[in-house]
């Protein structure tokens, strides 16, 4: 089946590569790697010719899109969140049947489109069947895999099964599989994203474009991608905190329905134009809006779900000063009320976050992702 294309493709333009982008996305709500992919593809598809393997379609303009399965989250006991691969798993993209299926998708989408390299985050797949064509793979990487937590061995079953049937040896934690690719970035600074000094990663500080404008008005934006709170709690408590405030609250959370009341904004996903602009922002510990926000000197107010990932920015913030963290059983109006007043009229937090954001835009922003993908023209 031919794909299909959004805009330019590369048959009718000069581009200096093709790039194909494989983004995990487990649902149909936004995702911090749909966010991220799409600031990754406004920024290369003015030099390549972009691809893209996902399952959703229209979230992504200018590209070639092939369609790949969806990973069908699962659930089970919360203490296996607490690693990388637990986190992977409940999403969906460590079961066998998906990483079969999703090994096919890309075989065909490397087969009609040809690309010269390979973009990626955690679609596992990717990595052998990448190295069986001979395709170089960048790849994103986050803190949480570098972490000491223990991995349940049914985590890896799908993974190491899946690997064993493409002929790779088996692994005990996912990094070992990315120290395989040919070149790996994490996002943001030591100090909000450590990873161990004898890793080989290149740092990339903002996961979006420094130019853009900072905030300017007192805008909150509550945004809520993996919310651990009941959405009819979420909006009587905001309602209650918020409504007739002197100022503007965009307010965001899965099954989100479009509507305004007074100054309280409802709009069906997270807008990153928002962030720019906002005074604080309240959200679960998307690695997306934690990175914009401390890219940009936004206090955050960080509700934290029950994902590794979501529980190492909310510890972040909190280490580094640079917002608040309440507790999902915590969240009614007094809380939020001096998390509010905390963000703004504490000095020491005002500090740390101009410092952390001069930091990120220090270690450049996804302009330097073109630098990298350079290196292989």
């Amino acid at each position: 089946a031919n794909p299909k294309s959004h805009g330019l493709t590369a048959s009718c333009c000069h581009f200096a590569m093709k790039l194909l982008i494989v983004p995990l996305i487990s649902r149909t709500s936004p995702s911090a790697s749909a966010s991220i992919f799409e600031n990754i593809v406004s920024v290369i598809r003015t030099r390549h010719a972009v691809g893209i393997c996902t399952h959703l379609e229209g979230r992504f303009h200018h590209v070639s899109l092939y369609h790949s399965p969806s990973p069908k989250e699962q659930r089970f006991s919360r203490k296996d969140h607490r690693s990388f691969e637990g986190w992977l798993k409940q999403e969906g993209g460590a079961s066998l049947q998906y990483l079969k299926e999703d090994a096919a998708a890309l075989q065909h989408a490397m087969d009609s489109f040809h690309p010269d390299l390979i973009i990626t985050d955690s679609r596992i797949a990717v990595i052998p069947v990448a190295r069986r064509n001979g395709i170089p793979v960048i790849t994103l990487v986050h803190s949480t895999m570098y972490h000491r937590a223990e991995v349940p061995s049914f985590c890896l079953k799908g993974i190491n099964a899946f690997l064993s049937s493409m002929g790779e040896g088996q692994i005990l934690r996912l990094r070992d599989l990315y120290l395989t690719c040919d070149y790996r970035i994490g996002f943001g600074t030591v100090q909000t994203d450590p990873f161990p000094s004898s890793t080989s990663i290149t740092r990339i500080g903002m996961m979006t474009l420094s130019q853009l404008s900072i905030r300017n008005d007192s805008t909150v934006s509550i945004f809520l991608t993996e919310p651990s709170i009941p959405a009819r709690r979420l909006i009587r408590v905001v309602k209650e905190a918020f409504l007739g405030a002197p100022f503007e609250v965009y307010i965001s959370y899965p099954g989100c329905q479009t509507s305004n009341q007074c100054n309280l904004h409802f709009i069906n996903e997270p807008k990153e134009s928002l962030l720019h602009r906002s005074s604080i922002c309240i959200h679960d510990g998307s690695p997306f809006i934690t990175n914009i926000c401390h890219s940009f000197a936004v206090p955050q107010i960080i509700i934290p779900s029950t994902s590794c990932i979501s529980r190492f920015h909310a510890f972040s913030v909190r280490r580094n000063g640079s917002g608040v963290v309440i507790d999902p059983d915590q969240f009614d109006v007094p809380t939020i009320y001096e998390a509010y007043r905390t963000c703004i009229v504490n000095t020491s937090l005002q500090e740390h976050l101009r410092h952390i954001s001069s930091e990120h835009l220090k270690q450049s922003d996804l302009t330097e992702l073109l630098h990298v993908i350079a290196s292989y023209e």
